[in-house]
């Protein structure tokens, strides 16, 4: 059974703020403009640097929506979680990709916290209030993100399944496979000579197959990146007829 972590930790808040502005440049999906002023204040500094503006900031922020997405999460977690990997890895055929996240995860957790031990569970999902889910694939982390308002993104299970399939795609398709059926390793060489934006666009491309099919599992079926619909639209239109997924992957990287 794949184990995992669900918590608040006010550093490793202050750090997704920073990396999130400093190396994803990802301000502009700010909301308001105190927020945008507090970017505009870190951008540049280093982590430490950062931190001394983050730390009183993120302490006046009020936790009360905070608290509340971890219980929901917390909750559908409890519910859903072990169904949704089994399908996943149904899905795919493959295991989820989850091994060694727990070791290689002391290289993240050693940059926000280098006296504290790292979780040990298969999965850690550190909440932030930066509007970014930043994924640590060989870490096994995904920061997830916790609206500080009336306005609750009540379906953390959604977006967790939508970088999970992330975690498959990279580890079976596009890392090189010393293993597999012909057809696999055909796919995943097909794969790993995309260039990035090729596979980009068929990484978010395929998460269209978190479609109705796995209700009550998600909450909404996958809607992400309208801008690939075309894309989208013809995968999903191929995995209905045919479900499998290095069949799949084959088709898709045609697409791209």
């Amino acid at each position: 059974m794949i184990s995992y972590k669900i918590e608040y930790n006010l550093e490793q808040d202050a750090y997704n703020w920073w990396n999130s502005v400093n190396q994803w440049h990802s301000e502009n999906r700010l909301e308001t403009e105190a927020e945008r002023e507090v970017a505009r204040k870190i951008n540049g500094l280093s982590f430490a640097d950062a931190l001394e503006i983050l730390k009183p900031y993120l302490k006046n922020r009020k936790q009360e929506s905070t608290d509340e997405f971890i219980r929901t999460m917390q909750k559908q977690f409890a519910e859903f979680f072990e169904p949704a990997i089994k399908k996943m890895e149904d899905v795919t055929g493959f295991s989820l990709a989850v091994k060694d996240c727990a070791k290689n995860r002391a290289k993240v957790i050693a940059k926000i916290h280098p006296d504290r031990s790292a979780p040990g569970e298969d999965l850690y999902f550190p909440i932030t209030t930066f509007p970014a889910m930043v994924v640590y694939y060989e870490e096994g982390v995904i920061f997830t993100y916790a609206k500080i308002d009336n306005e609750l993104w009540g379906m953390p299970l959604d977006g967790t399944l939508h970088e999970l399939l992330h975690f498959q795609t990279d580890a079976y398709w596009r890392q090189p496979q010393k293993t597999g059926t012909p057809e696999h390793l055909a796919a995943a060489k097909a794969v790993e000579e995309l260039d990035e934006d090729q596979y980009f666009k068929l990484k978010e491309s395929l998460t269209v197959i978190l479609d109705e099919s796995w209700k009550p599992i998600i909450t909404l079926p996958d809607c992400s990146y309208p801008e690939f619909n075309d894309v989208r639209q013809k995968l999903h239109e191929f995995y209905l007829k045919n479900q499998n997924f290095d069949a799949l992957m084959q088709f898709g990287v045609s697409l791209v």
